[in-house]
């Protein structure tokens, strides 16, 4: 009924009006996907983009962060449906709006700029495009480097979870060093957090360790692995997970608890 609504009021409304559709229309879209109706799903999300968008002699901020997170979210609809150079197409489009945006406050759209850069990343891993790939998630990590200025746990989260990723597929390319250089960096960063709250970065921080363990038997260092190992199992609080850090050490060192 509001759709309809919208389709036959045939006026133009204010910016607060022109919000106001637009959510309305992705909320749709979003129920007509999940509801595995497709064709209705990219239907509403065009609306969307039609009604965020501006002309570049009308800038308005609000309306072009919407239109830059709907092209976001139209991209992650393309991927999904295998459609990736248009997803390719609609993400590098938010990816130049949350540019512009960002100049004008960085503290407010950088961060939504790296989400748009990771999005981007994540359609050329499903396009078989390491190379491209990788640069997408280094300017997502580059982004988020910078956000650690305001020295809030939910920056220093975003970046180690960055960090892992990124070692991830550094590892996947045989890229061990480079691994290993940002997991350092990660275990350097999530200390302090650990050690004031072991219970709640525990976990986290015995991945990273032994992330790192598994690159030194890679790289030819089993006492260095081990020694990982046993920081891993020491900071572990999940039961399955000491057991699996425990398994490690009986198969690469010798039998018995760390």
């Amino acid at each position: 009924v509001a759709l309809a609504w919208l389709r036959n009021s045939g006026q133009r409304f204010d910016r607060e009006s022109r919000l106001h559709q637009g959510k309305l229309l992705e909320s749709l879209g979003r129920l007509y996907e999940a509801t595995a109706r497709p064709e209705h799903s990219e239907n509403a999300l065009k609306q969307a983009l039609s009604i965020f968008h501006v002309s570049e002699d009308s800038i308005s901020p609000a309306l072009a962060a919407h239109e830059a997170r709907t092209l976001v979210n139209i991209g992650n609809f393309y991927a999904r449906s295998g459609r990736l150079q248009e997803a390719e197409s609609s993400v590098l489009k938010s990816i130049a709006i949350f540019r512009d945006l960002s100049t004008l406050s960085p503290s407010t759209f950088e961060p939504l700029l790296a989400i748009a850069y990771a999005n981007l990343g994540s359609i050329y891993l499903e396009s078989q495009d390491f190379d491209k790939a990788v640069a997408q998630f280094a300017e997502q990590l580059a982004i988020l480097k910078k956000q650690l200025v305001n020295d809030t746990e939910e920056c220093k989260r975003e970046y180690l979870e960055a960090l892992v990723y990124f070692s991830r597929l550094n590892i996947s390319s045989g890229n061990l060093n480079a691994a290993d250089e940002h997991l350092c960096e990660a275990e350097e960063l999530i200390g302090p957090l650990m050690g004031a709250s072991p219970e709640r970065w525990g976990d986290r921080y015995a991945h990273i360790l032994q992330f790192r363990g598994l690159i030194q038997i890679q790289n030819g260092f089993p006492v260095d692995a081990l020694d990982l190992a046993r920081r891993a199992y020491d900071s572990a609080q999940d039961d399955k997970l000491k057991m699996e850090i425990s398994r490690f050490v009986t198969q690469f060192g010798h039998p018995g608890k760390p």
